[in-house]
């Protein structure tokens, strides 16, 4: 808006002189904040680094806060330059970078933790042996960040490597439920606690159910608590369908290796309306198995 009014703008000069168009006299540095936005993010910064959202972020990989690194990756903008400042290169521009940055890192931060700490829970709720590894693409991206925080003065790289490694430590269970997970059985069944949908008239034609209806969106069964961390997970989830269509029970085959996730997804896969399955032409009772996958919408 601030960049179309200053566009739009036409300076009249009552007697000298011919009217100036703002467009072919005023080029725009898109890498030089206007004052007022340098004024409110250099305020943002020294905010930042007396450490205001340090208990909102919480420590990174590295175990640093983020008023640690805006107090030592960025520098007063408006400051005299003397000769010293000026041999070391610091620009305005420079400075725009940093602060941009380190907002965009130390946004996907929170995310980036809370997913990498599911790992021994998701090792502990499927039983898997607790030295199991991570795979060598998520070990990759580990190193990558590391050598990007150590060796990079903040830049584009920071997001873009803390966000490709909390992507990895997202589809890293995910593949792994669907693959080792998958065919296992629960270790136990939840029993239904709401009502049950009114029996079912039709089948699903083959010896174990299918979906008949979907009332409710899987959003809507979304801890809140999870989404605000921005947990993601696949669970695998077998239910136990009577020969009225109604998921009279429910059990984790695969652990998304979040307690929240896990009953969210079997509340959700009760919640649906199934065809029963048919066998020896009559509705028998079956078992339904099926992946519910947590996801934000914006990944």
């Amino acid at each position: 808006m601030l960049k179309r009014t200053a566009a739009d703008t036409r300076i009249l000069e009552c007697c000298i002189g011919t009217d100036v168009d703002a467009r072919a006299t005023a080029p725009q540095n898109a890498s030089e904040p206007i004052p007022f936005l340098l004024g409110t993010m250099s305020a943002r910064a020294i905010t930042l680094a007396g450490g205001s959202d340090d208990k909102y972020r919480g420590k990174d990989t590295r175990g640093r806060l983020m008023s640690q690194d805006f107090r030592d990756f960025l520098w007063n903008p408006e400051e005299k330059q003397d000769s010293q400042n000026s041999a070391r290169g610091r620009t305005l521009a420079e400075w725009t970078v940093r602060y941009n940055a380190l907002i965009e890192y130390w946004v996907i931060v929170p995310a980036l933790v809370h997913n990498r700490d599911l790992w021994k829970p998701f090792l502990a709720r499927n039983a898997v042996a607790d030295w199991t590894r991570h795979s060598p693409d998520l070990t990759a991206a580990e190193a990558d960040l590391q050598r990007v925080l150590k060796d990079q003065p903040p830049g584009p790289d920071w997001p873009d490597a803390a966000n490709k490694l909390r992507l990895a430590y997202i589809k890293e269970r995910n593949v792994y439920a669907e693959t080792m997970l998958k065919n296992r059985e629960p270790t136990s069944f939840t029993s239904r606690t709401a009502e049950c949908p009114p029996p079912s008239t039709g089948n699903s034609g083959i010896v174990t159910p299918s979906v008949g209806s979907i009332k409710h969106a899987l959003d809507d069964f979304y801890p809140k608590a999870a989404r605000q961390d921005q947990i993601e997970g696949t669970v695998i989830v077998l239910a136990k369908v009577d020969a009225k269509g109604c998921a009279i029970a429910a059990g984790i085959a695969g652990s998304s290796g979040s307690e929240l996730l896990d009953h969210a997804a079997m509340d959700y896969v009760q919640s649906i309306e199934f065809l029963p399955a048919w066998e020896n032409k009559t509705v028998v009772e079956g078992n339904y198995r099926t992946s519910v996958v947590f996801k934000l919408p914006s990944n």
